[in-house]
């Protein structure tokens, strides 16, 4: 039987951290980073940056803040 684990660190490289945490508070990245996501993985709605990522519930939507 094989295990498997799940990688909960951010595209934008952050230390691992819970699902929840990035569910609440959304994800920071750079221009750059946004840039290279694939455009499977990222979306923007009614204005808003989005990133497919790994939540409590299973994948879903969070906000992207762009620093520089």
């Amino acid at each position: 039987m094989t295990t498997h684990t799940i990688d909960t660190t951010n595209s934008a490289g952050c230390s691992p951290c819970t699902p929840e945490a990035h569910q609440k508070a959304g994800v920071e990245m750079t221009k750059d980073q946004w840039r290279k996501t694939h455009r499977d993985f990222k979306s923007v709605i009614d204005g808003q940056r989005y990133v497919l990522q790994w939540t409590a519930n299973g994948t879903g939507l969070v906000p992207v803040t762009i620093i520089i």
